[in-house]
């Protein structure tokens, strides 16, 4: 753990809004010195005005100290306000950047967080961030700035009394240290349990269907009933250090007050300071306990900040795909020719591996890729729009090495149909559009009717401005495949991928589908991973991959290619 990179990240994220910042500073300025005024105005009341024993004087000197409370009481409200402010604009802001460090972040590298845990992150870390930043920049920050303050009058008007005060604060820093330690492991623990256990929801949820079908419902509750203690517990531990940590505090701070404040008496009765002195100085001293307690109190809450804050650095820390001020050519207009020249690559040391990789495809030319589940068919996809990078080797389109130029300039020209499409909130229109947001209606239509899309869609409530569901509730997988499809085809890219994009269709339309394909290949260089024989029998070449091998395999008379 590193406490500075983020109180510096912080400090970039306030100063990187000037307005509020600035503006929250002034009035905080403003709000302190008119506090400082009151020792003052409590010592001159007590030594000159309330012995005189005249009305108009006493009038005028309370008015004053009520003008005075009254307007450092609005500029904190203004500091308040605009604190907050700053703190909700820095959430917002951390919100933007994880999403962003997301989508940026190289699909190997960010597969390896969850979707469950990067949802925990996104939602029960970033509401322990915006609360513990609220408390912080509304009550630390101006309490500890008011305790300064206030401080440096108690020394002007007594040095020995300030003096002790330091001795008195010692503990209160000890006890602040040993708390936050433990604080910062606890929020840690708590936030990891909490990020396990929406994770086995999120897989129960995901796996209902199969839950019932096996009649496992009280095996999983169970089993989510252990993840749910695991949870409760280390959340409770958290809370538990958090809520102490206020009392200990207090009880300190309590303690070392009264010793001042008899220390004071004793000093004020011995002669050894001035009545006004020493009035000023406790005046100073119950305006600044407040201050200090709230900031004390709080500052368990810079434990949790950082502990947050660490969680999500694992996040923005992922590597970019295209590392920033690397400038790379854009991609020149591509025929479609594909040719992977001694490609190798391993997922992990001593696992599934591909060896010197060969094959080439011409422009135009459509071909299927053929083989056991789990020899590597969908990972070869995965080169050509490098969502990975081959370890050994390189892959050239049109005899160009792709990993020398810009990913957009080469994205732009690809199209890319998962095996398990995802389909976005919002209107069937916008998910049909979003390689091509700027397509017209006519072209949305046309494209839905080469994917066989267009009959659903008919059919829906508002057409092609119908409303879908998150992922596509609502739709079953073929329409959705059908629906991806018809996307990919709309961007009209020069290498169409489709990693089984017939697996959820029935025969009638995988037929359909089969025959859109056959038309498109010419316009387009087509690459699919098949396991069906009908798609198979539609390619033009069939590439079988076997041990990390690829071989051509012969067609038969009638177009088949079984795989054995």
């Amino acid at each position: 753990m590193s406490i500075s990179p983020h109180l510096r990240a912080l400090v970039r994220e306030f100063r990187a809004r000037p307005a509020e910042f600035f503006g929250a500073l002034g009035c905080m300025g403003i709000s302190s010195g008119l506090y400082l005024l009151l020792p003052r105005w409590g010592g001159r009341l007590v030594s000159e005005v309330l012995p005189s024993g005249d009305s108009r004087a006493l009038a005028r000197c309370l008015g004053l100290g009520l003008a005075a409370f009254a307007g450092a009481s609005l500029f904190g409200f203004g500091r308040y306000y605009l604190m907050m402010r700053l703190s909700h604009r820095a959430g917002a802001a951390l919100r933007e950047r994880l999403l962003r460090a997301v989508l940026a972040a190289p699909l190997r590298r960010s597969a390896r967080l969850s979707g469950a845990e990067l949802l925990s992150r996104f939602s029960h870390d970033l509401q322990v961030f915006q609360t513990s930043l609220n408390e912080i920049v509304a009550v630390f920050v101006p309490g500890a700035i008011l305790a300064l303050c206030f401080g440096a009058a108690m020394l002007y008007y007594s040095w020995p009394l300030t003096l002790l005060a330091l001795l008195v604060v010692s503990p209160v820093g000890w006890t602040i240290a040993a708390l936050y330690r433990r604080l910062h492991r606890a929020t840690h623990q708590a936030q990891s349990r909490l990020a396990a256990l929406v994770a086995r929801f999120e897989e129960a949820v995901a796996g209902l269907r199969d839950i019932k079908a096996f009649g496992r419902e009280d095996a999983f509750a169970r089993r989510f009933a252990r993840f749910n203690e695991d949870s409760l517990a280390a959340l409770l531990r958290e809370e538990k250090t958090h809520s102490f940590h206020p009392t200990a505090v207090a009880l300190t701070t309590s303690a070392g007050v009264a010793a001042l404040i008899f220390a004071a008496a004793a000093m004020a009765r011995s002669g050894a300071a001035w009545l006004a002195d020493v009035t000023a100085f406790l005046v100073c001293l119950g305006i600044a306990y407040g201050p200090m307690q709230d900031a004390c109190r709080s500052a368990g809450q810079l434990s949790r900040l950082f502990a947050v804050m660490d969680r999500c650095e694992e996040i923005l820390g992922l590597p970019p795909e295209a590392p920033p001020g690397q400038a790379l050519p854009e991609m020149p207009p591509i025929r479609g020719a594909i040719a992977f020249e001694g490609v190798g690559f391993a997922y992990e040391p001593g696992g599934f591996e591909l060896r010197g990789i060969e094959f080439a495809i011409a422009p135009g030319e459509f071909v299927a890729l053929a083989g056991p589940s789990g020899s590597g068919k969908s990972t070869l996809l995965d080169f050509i729009p490098r969502f990975l990078d081959p370890q050994a080797g390189r892959v050239a389109i049109d005899g160009l090495d792709i990993a020398r130029f810009s990913l957009d300039s080469l994205r732009r020209q690809i199209a890319f149909v998962p095996q398990e499409p995802v389909l976005f909130e919002g209107t069937l229109r916008e998910n049909l559009s979003l390689g091509a947001p700027e397509a017209g209606d006519a072209e949305i239509e046309h494209a839905a009717r080469a994917a066989h899309a267009a009959e659903f869609a008919d059919r829906l409530s508002a057409g092609y401005d119908s409303p879908i569901g998150p992922r596509g509730a609502g739709l079953s997988v073929g329409q959705r495949q059908r629906i991806a499809i018809a996307r990919a085809l709309l961007a009209n890219p020069r290498i169409l991928l489709l990693d089984e994009p017939t697996s959820a269709l029935d025969p009638k339309s995988e037929a359909l589908i089969c025959d859109t394909l056959r038309r498109e290949a010419g316009a387009r260089t087509i690459l699919v991973v098949a396991h069906r024989d009908s798609l198979i029998a539609a390619a033009d070449r069939v590439l079988e991959i076997r041990d990390g091998h690829v071989r051509e395999r012969a067609k038969s008379a009638d177009g088949g290619a079984r795989i054995q």
